[in-house]
């Protein structure tokens, strides 16, 4: 199989992200400008203009109608994907580490990092699906005690968040009492779910975990 080499991005890239169809893929960087592009041939579509900082994370709807891009400018936006227009913009005190939506796209979860004398945190918003309702304001949000969060995923219908941490560290929160729960390599678990993880190792592992047990598989 020939590679297909997308070059829109002067700096090391951050994220990727492909649409449900699989027809389109958003990249992200240090740089200001996230990019869309076709998967089919590699052409660029366009690029999102008006973050001032490295734009760490991405997510989009499920119809891929709307981005959400995060950054270290402190800003989480949402985008019109097809046109490139913004349509809001949440603002923080820290930069945007992640962001991700929840199953039926009713909640937005996003991480932000230390800064100055304020710890990493997370933050939940309702998002609207008319962007004139949507709110800037948290319905819920916490800080973490230590550890720059690098990804942030919904599991358990909703009810809980999976976090991954600077170090190999991962996290289970309980999104109602934002209380983390332990979470090891070899720890039981009742997640319902598989996530993956990498680190600076370089192996990628995918966590299997049910009722049961937890296992780690190594490829």
């Amino acid at each position: 199989m020939r590679p297909i080499l997308l070059k829109g991005h002067e700096r090391p890239l951050t994220q990727v992200k492909y649409n449900r169809e699989g027809d389109l893929l958003v990249s992200c960087a240090k740089n200001l400008q996230p990019c869309l592009w076709s998967s089919d041939d590699g052409r660029r579509i366009g690029t999102y203009e008006g973050h001032n900082g490295a734009v760490w994370t991405c997510d989009m709807t499920w119809d891929s109608d709307r981005l959400i891009t995060g950054s270290a400018d402190q800003t989480i936006r949402i985008w019109d994907l097809p046109t490139g227009k913004e349509l809001f913009e949440i603002r923080h005190r820290e930069p945007c580490r992640a962001v991700k939506l929840s199953a039926g796209e009713r909640f937005l979860a996003a991480t932000t990092d230390a800064f100055i004398e304020s710890p990493p945190g997370i933050h939940i918003y309702n998002f609207a699906e008319d962007v004139s309702e949507q709110s800037a304001t948290p319905v819920v949000a916490w800080t973490v005690p230590k550890g720059r969060i690098t990804r942030v995923y919904w599991t358990d219908c909703n009810r809980k968040l999976i976090t991954s941490h600077d170090g190999g560290l991962v996290r289970r929160w309980d999104v109602e009492v934002s209380r983390p729960q332990g979470l090891g390599l070899l720890a039981a678990g009742r997640v319902g779910a598989v996530f993956t993880t990498g680190g600076e190792d370089g192996y990628v592992r995918v966590h299997h975990m049910d009722l049961d047990y937890f296992t780690t598989k190594f490829f």
